[in-house]
């Protein structure tokens, strides 16, 4: 799940069964998330505790945009579906125009980020997946995505990353020095060769 050429190919045959038959592909981690609404919950809980009158919101590797769309986009200033493949922008994109979304969508490398990205001083930050499948590519590239995040976060702003590799500790202890751990999500535990663990870690971190 590294490769550019497997996201590529995975949201082109998502986009064709769209258009031809208008059904949706999947939404990564929906089965333990209530199809996305449990974390659309949580981000709405800290839009509510931000005290700023502008709020945006940047997701980092929002695949066929499906997880934005449940957002209300009238509680915040500005939203933007950023990933790097082309197909599954354009799925995006129609997707949103069939709801008449006001959501802004965006092909581009996050390590390679147009000015109006970079100046966006983006109040959310949202990673469902995304640190996941860039430590595949190797652990370096971990180190460089989260200084990309620090940098577009504005002071007072949220990280709020999805992952399905690391524990709620690992993610801290990638974060140290960068940002303080705010809160997090509880989901179903399971016990394999004597030690617990989560299905998936959702949590939140504060610049």
């Amino acid at each position: 799940m590294d490769r550019r050429e497997y996201w590529e190919s995975l949201y082109s045959e998502e986009y064709d069964t769209f258009t031809k038959y208008n059904v949706c592909g999947e939404d990564w981690f929906e089965q333990y998330t209530d199809g996305g609404r449990k974390i659309v919950d949580f981000i709405s809980s800290l839009r509510a505790e931000y005290s700023g009158s502008d709020c945006s919101l940047l997701d980092l590797g929002c695949g066929n945009g499906q997880f934005l769309l449940l957002l209300d986009p009238t509680k915040f200033t500005k939203i933007l579906g950023l990933d790097y493949s082309f197909s599954a922008i354009e799925m995006a994109k129609k997707m949103g125009d069939k709801q008449n979304s006001p959501i802004d969508w965006l092909q581009a490398d996050v390590f390679s980020l147009p000015l109006r990205v970079k100046d966006g001083n983006w109040t959310i930050i949202h990673d469902k997946g995304t640190l996941d499948a860039i430590e595949l590519q190797g652990r370096e590239l971990v180190c460089g995505y989260v200084q990309v995040v620090v940098d577009l976060l504005a002071p007072n702003g949220y990280f709020i990353v999805t992952s399905c590799n690391k524990t709620l500790d690992e993610l801290v202890s990638i974060l140290h020095g960068k940002l303080s751990f705010y809160r997090n999500l509880s989901y179903p535990s399971f016990r394999f060769g004597g030690q617990e663990g989560a299905v998936l870690v959702t949590a939140a971190f504060m610049k």
